[in-house]
């Protein structure tokens, strides 16, 4: 503060108070006296519409009736790689055919926003299958 280096961690020099509206107090302790009241701008970070966002790299989708997401466990599940603080929004991604993940910034570790399209195939036939299949009374289907 004012060409002063505080330090910080357990033998920190100083102590904050957010004031709200974009502005703190540092008080100086120890060696330091005083106070000062300094505004500071939430924002920047790392801009997500320059970032490498990358969803379901190297998965298969199958239509299956059921969401694919970041959320979902098991086969729905979409491995998204981008900053942990994004917020991830999926669209189109129910039916067969081209889905979209968009990363949305969460305004202060990261901004702007991403996407990218993944594909969610057509559903297996029972046939394609290597397992034998069966119906609810244990009889075989072919």
């Amino acid at each position: 503060v004012n060409g002063t280096l505080l330090k910080k961690g357990k033998k920190a020099d100083y102590t904050t108070e957010y004031l709200g509206g974009g502005k703190m107090k540092i008080e100086g302790s120890g060696n330091y006296s005083g106070s000062i009241e300094v505004e500071f701008k939430v924002g920047g970070g790392e801009d997500l519409g320059k970032a490498g966002l990358k969803a379901g790299k190297g998965q298969n989708f199958n239509y299956n009736g059921s969401a694919f997401s970041d959320k979902a466990e098991g086969v729905n599940h979409v491995n998204v790689e981008c900053s942990k603080t994004a917020e991830y929004r999926f669209f189109n991604n129910v039916n067969k055919g081209t889905a979209v993940c968009v990363a949305y910034g969460d305004g202060v570790n990261t901004t702007g926003s991403k996407a990218v399209k993944f594909k969610i195939k057509g559903a297996k036939k029972p046939n394609d299958v290597n397992e034998e299949q069966t119906d609810d009374g244990g009889r075989k289907v072919k």
